[in-house]
């Protein structure tokens, strides 16, 4: 498993943000992807379209991930707009922890496999904290 990284949520103003995050922290952004350059494009409104599915960006050793949500869909509440975000080396160590801490917990996405490659699911445990899990499943065909 690495590093744990905060992920935020934001209803739109996301790029704003991590703009200010970045200026902030002296953090530069690594990579930016709108709904609208993804498969869900077509599915947005049009002035969702420039909105950010997913960011990210690094200061020195601290990287954050950003992403607007569809407000129609997940309403954010100031102060409860953080996840943590796990990413796993492997299939059978992302299918361990999650169901260990899906004991008790409210799972808003089952894992499963994305158009993005990778294997991901999203729970809030049983303590009230929020939990992203990704597994890139390219990675796992590079080493076997």
């Amino acid at each position: 498993m690495e590093a744990i990284i905060p992920y935020l949520t934001f209803e739109g103003n996301a790029r704003q943000a991590l703009d200010f995050y970045c200026g902030a922290l002296n953090g530069e952004v690594l990579y930016l992807q709108t709904f609208g350059e993804t498969q869900v494009g077509a599915q947005v409104a049009p002035d969702w379209k420039d909105k950010v599915m997913h960011a990210a960006f690094q200061a020195d050793n601290l990287q954050i991930m950003v992403s607007d949500t569809m407000s129609d869909t997940h309403k954010v509440k100031a102060g409860d707009q953080v996840n943590l975000s796990l990413n796993f080396n492997t299939e059978q160590e992302i299918d361990h922890v999650f169901g260990a801490l899906a004991e008790g917990a409210e799972v808003t996405m089952p894992l499963e496999t994305t158009f993005w490659g990778a294997k991901f699911g999203m729970l809030t445990d049983k303590f009230g904290i929020r939990w992203m899990f990704n597994h890139d499943l390219k990675q796992e065909n590079k080493e076997g």
